[in-house]
């Protein structure tokens, strides 16, 4: 917040500098019409037009400059919580995975528990024929 109201009286002390020297250069183009031009007095004007338009233009860059960057950091934060989000999501199937390979189904629980019953059924076969033998 201080670094916003620095740049704020920043650009108040430009703007006073820069109607300053527009008062200036106003001053020597009234005095330039009213009086004889020469040469040196026209290569003035042109350069204080000139310098005036870099810095409109300065300024719109500026402005540009901020908005942009603005905009980065907006996409950057974007960026982190998608990131975040992949993330997660990656996690999330990786549990789902393991979760999926060691999931026992009513199925395959019933053909455990039928193969478990025939193989004690065959073993108790043995026993007897065991005893018999005897």
């Amino acid at each position: 917040m201080m670094g916003k109201k620095s740049d704020e009286h920043n650009l108040i002390l430009n703007k006073t500098q820069r109607n300053v020297w527009f008062y200036q250069i106003k001053k020597l183009t009234l005095h330039s019409n009213c009086s004889f031009m020469n040469a040196n007095e026209k290569t003035l004007t042109l350069f204080t037009t000139r310098v005036r338009q870099l810095i409109l233009q300065y300024d719109e860059k500026k402005r540009e400059i901020n908005a942009l960057q603005e905009k980065l950091k907006k996409r950057e934060s974007q960026i982190k919580e998608l990131e975040a989000k992949l993330s997660q999501m990656q996690n999330d199937y990786t549990s789902l995975k393991m979760a999926k390979m060691i999931e026992i189904s009513d199925g395959d629980m019933e053909d455990a528990q039928k193969r478990l019953s025939k193989l004690i059924r065959d073993v108790n076969k043995c026993i007897t024929l065991l005893s018999e033998k005897q």
